[in-house]
């Protein structure tokens, strides 16, 4: 058996994988047609389209909270996180390649914080350098304490991001 599928029925092309492989860990990977990536995508960004108009709010929110709520709750720790997001326009990112990072996996040698600046510098998905900065001494506070933890550990706990997305 080869582990390859192709699938080019006409009915339905533009729904599903036309082409299946086992990869060397002999785990499915799946390509698209052109037309599938592009209906993904303008999906997603409906749904960003959504939640833009409340951005303002949540960051004029939770820059008022963050010096109220204790510093390493999940509470702060998810503010922070989504402050860093919507300042910045980076990724969440995931559990699932910690090799590669997003706001939730950040680790403190990916961020510097000089004064009120926060300076942002890791690879992110698919391999992509991210740069950002950001000025605002409520988060350089935080950020700075976060990154107390050491340069190779993480600057959130790992249930951040489910917190985040609530």
């Amino acid at each position: 058996k080869s582990g390859i599928k192709v699938d080019l029925r006409k009915k339905g092309l533009n729904e599903r994988a036309v082409i299946s492989w086992r990869d060397s860990k002999n785990r499915w990977q799946h390509g698209y047609t052109p037309a599938f990536h592009e209906a993904n995508a303008n999906a997603k960004w409906g749904r960003v389209k959504a939640h833009l108009k409340d951005v303002p709010k949540i960051v004029k929110d939770y820059s008022k909270r963050l010096g109220e709520v204790d510093h390493g709750t999940l509470e702060h720790q998810a503010m922070t996180a989504t402050l860093i997001m919507a300042h910045t326009g980076l990724r969440a990112g995931n559990e699932k390649n910690l090799a590669v990072h997003g706001v939730s996996t950040l680790t403190g040698s990916d961020v510097t914080v000089k004064g009120n600046a926060i300076l942002f510098d890791f690879i992110g998905k698919g391999g992509k350098r991210n740069r950002a900065k950001i000025v605002s001494a409520p988060l350089a506070k935080a950020i700075k304490r976060y990154a107390r933890n050491g340069k190779t550990k993480r600057l959130f706990d790992q249930r951040v991001l489910q917190h985040v997305r609530k």
